[in-house]
C-alpha cells in the first residue's frame, strides 16, 4: 500500500510536489497527498458529486461532477473552489488540460467536451444546440482532440463501497 484514500479512487494525477485523486462514492470528494504517500489528506475538496476525472493545468486543479454534470475547478493548494465552474455537461468523466482548453468525456452523450482554459468561450453540443453555460464549454460532435484524451465504457456498480482503498505502488 502507497497511500490509504480512505474512499474509492477514481483518477489519480500527480504534480511536481503532490498526488491528486478523484474519491468516487464515499467520501465524495478530492484527495491529495505528498509525492512520497506522506500528509494523506483524504477529504482535501469536499462537496463534490461523485468525481470521476481529474486534470492539472499549472497551478488549478479540476474535476468532473459526473451526478451533477458540472466540472469543479480550484487552485492546487486547495482554495477558491468552484464546484460548478463548468455546468451543462452530460455526465463529464476522464478529464484532460493543456494551456488553453479542458477536454472531458461526456459517456452518455458519446461525445467529447472541451471549454477554454478561462471559461470565457462558447461553444455547441453534440446536437448542435448551445449547452454547457458559465465557461462556454462545449461537446462538440466533430472537435479537435488532444493525444492524451482517452475515453472508456466501464460497467460502474449500481453502488460502491465505502471501505477504505488504496492506491498500489508498482516496484
Amino acid at each position: 500500500t502507497f497511500v490509504t484514500t480512505g474512499s474509492t479512487p477514481e483518477s489519480v494525477k500527480v504534480t511536481a510536489t503532490n498526488i491528486y485523486w478523484a474519491n468516487y462514492g464515499g467520501a465524495k470528494s478530492i484527495g491529495r497527498s505528498d509525492l512520497n504517500g506522506g500528509n494523506v489528506i483524504a477529504n482535501f475538496i469536499t462537496t463534490a458529486s461523485n468525481p470521476t476525472g481529474i486534470a492539472v493545468n499549472g497551478s488549478r486543479l479540476y474535476w468532473s461532477n459526473i451526478d451533477l454534470g458540472t466540472i469543479g475547478r480550484a487552485n492546487l493548494d486547495g482554495s477558491d473552489v468552484n464546484q460548478s465552474f463548468i455546468t451543462g455537461t452530460t455526465r463529464p468523466e476522464s478529464l484532460v488540460a493543456n494551456n488553453q482548453y479542458i477536454y472531458w468525456s461526456a459517456s452518455t452523450a458519446g461525445a467529447v467536451g472541451r471549454a477554454s482554459i478561462d471559461g470565457r468561450s462558447r461553444g455547441q453540443s453534440a446536437s448542435g444546440s448551445p449547452s454547457a453555460r458559465r465557461s462556454g464549454a462545449s461537446t462538440p460532435k466533430d472537435s479537435a482532440t488532444d493525444s492524451s484524451i482517452c475515453r472508456a465504457k466501464r460497467s460502474l456498480p449500481a453502488s460502491r463501497s465505502n471501505n477504505a482503498s488504496t492506491m498500489l505502488r508498482a516496484g
